[in-house]
């Protein structure tokens, strides 16, 4: 019997939470990528307290939640 590593991200209706995509919560590295792919699964995304170096265009609808504040990005 293999063990899977299970996330709040697996749960249906659950939201994307980019540290279980690889982002860095320090802001040592780079989280571009985990947060561009928690955007891209079309659910709302959250951010645990923290601090993220990243660089991410948003051309799509998207909630981003974080501990501290809630931001709804509207693109037509």
């Amino acid at each position: 019997m293999s063990l899977t590593k299970v996330t709040y991200s697996m749960i249906q209706g659950e939201v994307a939470n980019v540290l279980d995509y690889g982002a860095d919560l320090s802001g040592v590295t780079d989280s571009s990528s985990a947060i561009t792919s928690a955007i891209n699964t079309g659910k709302t995304v959250y951010f645990p307290s923290g601090t993220y170096a990243c660089n991410v265009s948003i051309n799509k609808r998207v909630v981003l939640v974080g501990e501290l504040f809630t931001i709804v990005f509207l693109v037509n």
